[in-house]
């Protein structure tokens, strides 16, 4: 699900003639994977290693004064890694 999608009209009206723009973001559910493994340091301290990649597709629909203007595609599909340090209790 997306949040708070929004267009900066400070950035955007001046390249519009001034006119009210509106970006909408439909709702996607996609894949996410993760590979890690945690490293045994000590009886009590853990190294933690994971990397994930999160496949999210979604459509963005441009406005312009509450007039749909535009259809575009959109992929983001970020890699997120990690390192980690743990205690055990």
């Amino acid at each position: 699900l997306f949040f708070e999608d929004s267009i900066d009209d400070a950035v955007v009206s001046p390249l519009l003639g001034g006119a009210d723009a509106d970006v909408k973001l439909s709702n996607s559910m996609g894949f996410a994977w993760e590979v890690g493994a945690d490293f045994s340091l000590n009886e009590n301290w853990l190294f933690n290693v994971s990397v994930w990649n999160i496949d999210i597709d979604t459509e963005a629909r441009l406005y312009v004064n509450d007039a749909r203007v535009d259809k575009i595609d959109v992929e983001i599909d970020p890699w997120v890694y990690m390192v980690g340090l743990g205690y055990r209790f």
